[in-house]
Protein backbone atom coordinates (compact mmCIF):
# COMPACT_ATOMS: atom_id res chain seq x y z
CA UNK A 1 0.00 0.00 0.00
CA UNK A 2 1.21 3.25 -0.81
CA UNK A 3 0.67 5.98 1.00
CA UNK A 4 -0.17 9.49 -1.25
CA UNK A 5 -0.88 11.67 1.54
CA UNK A 6 -0.86 12.28 5.18
CA UNK A 7 -2.56 15.00 6.34
CA UNK A 8 -3.26 16.34 10.45
CA UNK A 9 -6.05 18.75 10.93
CA UNK A 10 -6.84 20.39 14.46
CA UNK A 11 -10.32 20.44 15.13
CA UNK A 12 -11.84 24.18 15.97
CA UNK A 13 -12.25 23.13 19.60
CA UNK A 14 -11.54 25.42 22.30
CA UNK A 15 -13.84 23.77 25.13
CA UNK A 16 -15.67 20.76 26.11
CA UNK A 17 -19.73 20.65 25.26
CA UNK A 18 -20.15 21.56 29.10
CA UNK A 19 -18.06 24.52 28.59
CA UNK A 20 -14.28 23.29 30.54
CA UNK A 21 -11.50 24.98 28.44
CA UNK A 22 -9.43 22.82 26.50
CA UNK A 23 -5.62 23.26 27.15
CA UNK A 24 -3.72 22.76 23.69
CA UNK A 25 -2.96 18.85 24.40
CA UNK A 26 -6.56 18.39 24.77
CA UNK A 27 -8.06 19.67 21.66
CA UNK A 28 -9.22 17.12 18.98
CA UNK A 29 -7.43 16.29 15.93
CA UNK A 30 -8.07 14.34 12.59
CA UNK A 31 -5.22 12.31 10.50
CA UNK A 32 -6.65 11.40 6.98
CA UNK A 33 -3.81 8.81 5.45
CA UNK A 34 -4.90 8.67 1.63
CA UNK A 35 -3.46 5.64 -0.13
CA UNK A 36 -3.35 4.01 -3.11
CA UNK A 37 -4.33 0.25 -2.51
CA UNK A 38 -3.92 -2.77 -4.28
CA UNK A 39 -7.17 -4.72 -4.96
CA UNK A 40 -6.80 -8.14 -6.09
CA UNK A 41 -9.03 -11.44 -5.57
CA UNK A 42 -7.16 -14.05 -3.00
CA UNK A 43 -5.98 -15.75 -6.35
CA UNK A 44 -3.77 -12.54 -6.87
CA UNK A 45 -5.31 -11.86 -9.97
CA UNK A 46 -4.78 -8.05 -9.81
CA UNK A 47 -7.98 -5.70 -10.30
CA UNK A 48 -6.55 -2.28 -9.49
CA UNK A 49 -3.24 -1.17 -8.85
CA UNK A 50 -4.42 1.69 -7.36
CA UNK A 51 -7.39 1.50 -5.20
CA UNK A 52 -7.77 4.92 -3.45
CA UNK A 53 -9.05 5.12 0.21
CA UNK A 54 -8.82 7.21 3.35
CA UNK A 55 -7.38 5.82 7.20
CA UNK A 56 -8.95 8.22 9.63
CA UNK A 57 -7.34 8.82 12.93
CA UNK A 58 -9.26 10.81 15.63
CA UNK A 59 -7.47 11.39 18.78
CA UNK A 60 -6.01 14.37 20.67
CA UNK A 61 -2.95 16.75 20.32
CA UNK A 62 -1.55 15.26 22.47
CA UNK A 63 -1.43 11.62 21.64
CA UNK A 64 -1.07 12.10 18.37
CA UNK A 65 1.87 14.38 18.85
CA UNK A 66 3.97 12.17 21.12
CA UNK A 67 3.12 9.40 18.77
CA UNK A 68 4.46 11.04 15.80
CA UNK A 69 7.84 11.85 17.90
CA UNK A 70 8.14 7.91 19.72
CA UNK A 71 7.01 5.36 16.75
CA UNK A 72 8.27 2.32 16.71
CA UNK A 73 8.54 2.87 13.34
CA UNK A 74 11.72 5.33 13.81
CA UNK A 75 13.22 3.92 17.01
CA UNK A 76 16.86 2.13 16.99
CA UNK A 77 15.26 -1.19 18.87
CA UNK A 78 12.57 -2.00 16.23
CA UNK A 79 13.76 -4.59 13.82
CA UNK A 80 11.30 -5.38 10.61
CA UNK A 81 13.50 -7.57 9.12
CA UNK A 82 14.54 -9.46 12.44
CA UNK A 83 10.75 -10.14 12.40
CA UNK A 84 10.49 -11.56 8.75
CA UNK A 85 13.10 -13.97 9.33
CA UNK A 86 11.96 -15.01 12.87
CA UNK A 87 8.37 -15.73 11.26
CA UNK A 88 9.69 -17.61 8.79
CA UNK A 89 11.37 -20.13 11.20
CA UNK A 90 8.22 -20.29 13.03
CA UNK A 91 6.20 -20.89 10.10
CA UNK A 92 9.12 -23.90 9.31
CA UNK A 93 9.47 -24.87 12.65
CA UNK A 94 7.25 -27.27 15.46
CA UNK A 95 3.50 -26.67 16.33
CA UNK A 96 4.33 -23.98 19.53
CA UNK A 97 6.37 -22.10 17.02
CA UNK A 98 4.04 -21.95 14.39
CA UNK A 99 1.04 -21.50 17.01
CA UNK A 100 2.81 -18.00 18.26
CA UNK A 101 2.31 -16.62 14.47
CA UNK A 102 -1.04 -18.16 14.06
CA UNK A 103 -1.97 -16.35 17.36
CA UNK A 104 -1.04 -12.81 15.75
CA UNK A 105 -2.83 -13.94 12.94
CA UNK A 106 -5.77 -14.24 14.81
CA UNK A 107 -5.45 -11.39 16.50
CA UNK A 108 -5.00 -9.49 13.45
CA UNK A 109 -8.33 -11.13 11.80
CA UNK A 110 -10.68 -10.45 14.64
CA UNK A 111 -9.39 -7.10 15.32
CA UNK A 112 -12.03 -4.78 15.43
CA UNK A 113 -9.94 -1.25 14.40
CA UNK A 114 -11.69 -0.62 11.98
CA UNK A 115 -8.61 1.97 10.83
CA UNK A 116 -6.23 -1.29 11.06
CA UNK A 117 -8.69 -3.44 9.04
CA UNK A 118 -9.61 -0.61 6.30
CA UNK A 119 -4.88 -0.06 6.07
CA UNK A 120 -4.67 -4.19 5.40
CA UNK A 121 -8.05 -4.82 3.28
CA UNK A 122 -7.95 -6.61 0.07
CA UNK A 123 -10.77 -4.32 -1.01
CA UNK A 124 -10.88 -1.42 0.07
CA UNK A 125 -14.73 -0.81 0.70
CA UNK A 126 -14.55 -3.62 2.63
CA UNK A 127 -12.38 -4.04 5.91
CA UNK A 128 -14.12 -7.07 6.62
CA UNK A 129 -11.92 -8.83 3.92
CA UNK A 130 -7.79 -8.21 5.31
CA UNK A 131 -5.20 -9.43 3.76
CA UNK A 132 -3.60 -10.79 6.94
CA UNK A 133 0.09 -11.68 5.24
CA UNK A 134 0.27 -7.89 4.23
CA UNK A 135 -0.53 -7.22 8.05
CA UNK A 136 2.10 -9.31 9.28
CA UNK A 137 4.74 -7.81 6.62
CA UNK A 138 4.42 -4.55 8.89
CA UNK A 139 5.05 -5.51 12.28
CA UNK A 140 7.94 -5.75 13.83
CA UNK A 141 10.52 -7.32 16.86
CA UNK A 142 11.01 -4.69 19.74
CA UNK A 143 14.63 -6.26 20.53
CA UNK A 144 15.15 -3.73 23.58
CA UNK A 145 11.61 -5.44 25.03
CA UNK A 146 12.52 -8.31 23.87
CA UNK A 147 15.31 -8.59 25.69
CA UNK A 148 13.89 -7.16 28.89
CA UNK A 149 11.03 -10.04 29.05
CA UNK A 150 13.11 -12.55 27.80
CA UNK A 151 15.00 -12.06 30.70
CA UNK A 152 12.24 -12.19 33.30
CA UNK A 153 10.56 -15.61 31.87
CA UNK A 154 14.01 -16.67 31.47
CA UNK A 155 13.41 -17.93 28.01
CA UNK A 156 13.44 -16.28 24.35
CA UNK A 157 10.25 -13.99 24.58
CA UNK A 158 9.87 -12.14 21.50
CA UNK A 159 7.79 -8.64 21.45
CA UNK A 160 6.25 -8.09 18.15
CA UNK A 161 4.85 -4.19 17.54
CA UNK A 162 2.91 -2.41 14.86
CA UNK A 163 5.40 0.44 12.80
CA UNK A 164 3.14 3.48 14.70
CA UNK A 165 2.95 2.10 18.58
CA UNK A 166 4.86 3.25 20.97
CA UNK A 167 6.26 1.98 24.16
CA UNK A 168 3.70 0.87 26.30
CA UNK A 169 3.07 2.57 29.52
CA UNK A 170 3.72 -0.27 32.00
CA UNK A 171 6.20 -1.65 34.31
CA UNK A 172 7.05 -5.29 34.03
CA UNK A 173 6.54 -7.43 37.35
CA UNK A 174 9.76 -6.49 38.64
CA UNK A 175 9.00 -3.09 38.61
CA UNK A 176 11.56 -2.46 35.25
CA UNK A 177 9.67 0.49 33.59
CA UNK A 178 9.07 0.02 29.85
CA UNK A 179 7.58 3.74 28.57
CA UNK A 180 10.68 5.05 28.46
CA UNK A 181 12.42 2.63 25.77
CA UNK A 182 12.46 5.12 22.44
CA UNK A 183 15.86 5.36 21.06
CA UNK A 184 16.12 7.33 17.64
CA UNK A 185 17.18 5.45 14.66
CA UNK A 186 19.69 8.00 13.62
CA UNK A 187 19.48 11.93 13.62
CA UNK A 188 17.46 12.29 10.85
CA UNK A 189 14.50 10.03 12.09
CA UNK A 190 15.02 12.44 15.47
CA UNK A 191 14.94 15.66 13.87
CA UNK A 192 11.82 14.53 12.05
CA UNK A 193 10.02 12.90 14.59
CA UNK A 194 10.85 16.49 16.66
CA UNK A 195 9.55 18.93 14.08
CA UNK A 196 6.73 16.59 13.68
CA UNK A 197 6.06 17.08 17.17
CA UNK A 198 7.07 20.87 17.39
CA UNK A 199 4.70 21.89 14.48
CA UNK A 200 1.65 19.67 15.69
CA UNK A 201 1.78 21.61 19.38
CA UNK A 202 1.99 25.32 17.91
CA UNK A 203 -1.40 24.59 15.18
CA UNK A 204 -2.99 23.75 18.40
CA UNK A 205 -1.59 26.82 20.41
CA UNK A 206 -2.60 29.72 17.69
CA UNK A 207 -5.21 28.09 15.44
CA UNK A 208 -7.60 28.30 18.27
CA UNK A 209 -10.48 29.83 17.59
CA UNK A 210 -12.26 32.19 20.52
CA UNK A 211 -15.06 31.14 22.02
Amino acid sequence: MNVNADVIRVVPATHTPDGKPLEPEERPVVRDTQTGSVLSFNTGQVINAAQPTIIQQETTVGELALGLRRTCATCKHWDNLGWQAFRRECDKGEIGERAFVNEIRAAIDSSQDIRYREQHAIDPNDPNDVDIEHALDGLGLCRALTEIRSRFQQRFFPVVTHPWAGCPDEKEPDGTCVSDLYQPRDRGAATAASRAYDKLMEMARTKAPTK
